[in-house]
């Protein structure tokens, strides 16, 4: 199982549901770690549920927040890029036979 080292800082005046983190979980794995998607469908609902829960999110406490995904990692921020949850993925390397390092997440 791969290691995630986890960040979550929320503000003190807001209380976001964990459910609201798992769609972010779900959402980066829906798009792997290439960036092509696994299936149009689950690609869809993994936004809509994530869309949904920022939107009533906005509704209550007017701030807008948005998934960020990098090789390094991927998360919830807000406008002005303070993540609330932050995931950074561990980087493996590996060695190909002819010696060239591989980088694997």
């Amino acid at each position: 199982m791969e290691q995630k080292v986890i960040t979550i800082r929320t503000p003190d005046a807001v209380k976001l549901p964990s459910a609201f983190f798992k769609t972010a979980d779900a959402f980066d794995e829906v798009c792997g770690i290439s960036g092509r998607y696994s299936s149009d469908v689950r690609e869809s609902l993994a936004l809509t549920s994530f869309g949904a829960y920022a939107d009533a999110i906005k509704h209550f406490t007017g701030v807008q927040y948005h998934f960020s995904r990098t090789a390094e990692y991927y998360g919830i921020c807000d406008d002005n890029d303070n993540f609330v949850y932050k995931v950074e993925r561990q980087i493996k390397e590996k060695r190909s036979p002819n010696g060239q390092v591989e980088k694997r997440f």
